[in-house]
């Protein structure tokens, strides 16, 4: 045998690929019709496996949102008391004295920037400058503690 007898021309190997192509098509459509009729609809057993997976998945889903709903309510308490706390330190420094109520912190805004408070939260009357620790009571989380440094 020769190398020319194995050489394949452009032409040949494209009536070789339609052939393929057309006996699949064949094939699958034979396939097709060896398929018993089946309705275009989703059975009743279906769409109760199908809501049953959801409710799973929401009862897995919910529990961990409120977590998350609870620990983020929890930082912008400790922020907010972080706000005071450094706030009453540069009212400290710029004014000589040893204690400051803290809505005039807040008011002013001159020394808390990013107090945002939340309906059930509150927060120390006075801080003064001997105090290593500020208390803020939530509705929902209780005291809450915040270590000055």
């Amino acid at each position: 045998m020769s190398i020319s007898s194995f050489c394949l021309t452009r032409r040949s190997i494209y009536s070789v690929f339609t052939s393929v192509l057309n006996q699949l098509s064949k094939e699958v459509s034979v396939m097709k019709r060896r398929l018993p009729y089946r309705s275009r609809g989703f059975t009743v057993l279906e769409v109760a496996i199908v809501i049953a997976i959801m409710a799973v998945l929401a009862a897995l889903a919910i529990p961990a949102y409120a977590k998350i709903m609870s620990s983020s309510h929890e930082r912008v308490i400790i922020n907010n008391l972080r706000q005071i706390s450094y706030g009453a330190n540069n009212y400290f420094l710029v004014h000589g004295v040893d204690e400051v109520p803290v809505a005039q912190l807040v008011e002013g805004g001159s020394f808390v920037a990013n107090f945002r408070p939340i309906s059930d939260e509150q927060y120390p009357d006075v801080v003064r400058a001997d105090d290593i620790a500020l208390i803020a009571e939530s509705a929902r989380l209780g005291d809450i503690v915040f270590r000055r440094r």
